[in-house]
C-alpha cells in the first residue's frame, strides 16, 4: 500500500485477523489506531513468530455470548491498550457477525 497509494493509518480485524493486525501494527509507523473484533489474546498457534503490540488498540469490539473466542479475552486486550480506548459490546451478535443488524 505504502509504495501505490499510502500506509493504512489504522488497522481492522475480526478474530485471527485481528491478531494479524495486532503483529503487523509495529511494522507500520504510520498506523495509529488498531481495532480488533472477537479477537483472542493468546492465539500460541498463530503468534508464536508474531510480536503482537496490544498497547495501540484503540477499540476492542467484543459479544459476551461468542463461543468462538470467548469474553475473557477482551479484559486483557482492554486493559493493555493506552489511552485513547474504548469497548463495544455487541450483546447478541455472535462470532462471525452473521446478523446484517451487529
Amino acid at each position: 500500500l505504502r509504495t501505490h497509494f499510502e500506509a493504512p493509518a489504522c488497522t481492522i480485524g475480526h478474530s485471527l485477523g485481528g491478531t494479524a493486525v495486532l503483529a503487523a501494527a509495529p511494522r507500520i509507523p504510520e498506523c495509529r489506531a488498531v481495532a480488533c473484533i472477537g479477537a483472542p489474546i493468546n492465539p500460541a498457534h498463530v503468534l508464536y513468530n508474531f510480536h503482537a503490540d496490544i498497547s495501540r488498540i484503540e477499540q476492542t469490539i467484543r459479544t459476551p455470548i461468542d463461543e468462538v473466542v470467548g469474553i475473557n479475552n477482551a479484559a486483557p486486550i482492554f486493559y493493555a491498550a493506552k489511552h485513547p480506548k474504548s469497548f463495544l459490546s455487541l450483546d447478541s451478535a455472535s462470532h462471525l457477525l452473521s446478523n446484517r443488524k451487529d
